[in-house]
């Protein structure tokens, strides 16, 4: 049996919403998968629907950024009470503050000349904001591109470069991700269960 149990769409900073996420898992002949988008469990209702008519057994699940101390990491969650207040609270609070932190990044790239509409650009996301999806946004104007090659001194700048040389670089727009307490979560745990799951190990070798 096939199992796929970290997925993201287009809530977060995949490109298939989760509809197209299940025609894609029924053609690969996935029977059980869960849709994982980061710090947002926005697009689960349409992921199990479409999957109960592909027959798949769809899991709820959600990628978070989370912090201890000093230490940051992802964490994957399964099998909880996805209509918990307190659940929808806790995202809620971490996509304001990256909507924050995003706006603030586009109006320091507006100052250095990239022509953004931070508002506009803003309202095409109605969850978590993905750098990826946003690069995208900003990157269809052509006066956005000049800059990007300018600045990167490439003629055709990947998005990865776009990444780390302009919305990771303190000198452009730094941008870093909105981290919840892994306090919190433990906390919301004991009341909507599942289960907790280290994401990218070989990153956190060391978490103490």
């Amino acid at each position: 049996m096939l199992i796929d149990l970290q997925i993201h769409s287009t809530y977060s900073d995949g490109y298939l919403t989760p509809s197209q996420l299940a025609d894609l898992l029924s053609k690969n002949h996935i029977k059980i998968a869960a849709l994982t988008d980061h710090n947002t469990i926005g697009g689960l209702d349409e992921f199990r629907l479409a999957c109960a008519k592909k027959k798949i057994k769809a899991i709820n699940g959600v990628e978070l950024y989370v912090k201890l101390g000093h230490k940051k990491f992802n964490l994957l969650w399964y099998n909880f009470d996805k209509n918990n207040a307190a659940l929808h609270n806790l995202l809620r609070t971490s996509q304001e503050r990256r909507r924050r932190q995003i706006r603030n990044a586009l109006m320091k790239l507006r100052q250095r000349g990239f022509k953004i509409d931070e508002s506009r650009l803003l309202d095409k996301f109605n969850h978590y904001i993905p750098l990826n999806h946003l690069i995208d946004e900003i990157s269809k104007l052509p006066d956005n591109k000049k800059i990007m090659v300018k600045k990167l001194k490439t003629a055709n700048p990947g998005q990865d470069e776009i990444l780390m040389k302009i919305f990771k670089n303190p000198a452009f727009a730094k941008v870093s991700e909105s981290y919840i307490g892994l306090k919190q979560v433990i906390n919301l745990k004991k009341t909507i269960h599942g289960q907790l799951i280290l994401n990218h190990p070989g990153k956190h070798s060391r978490l103490d």
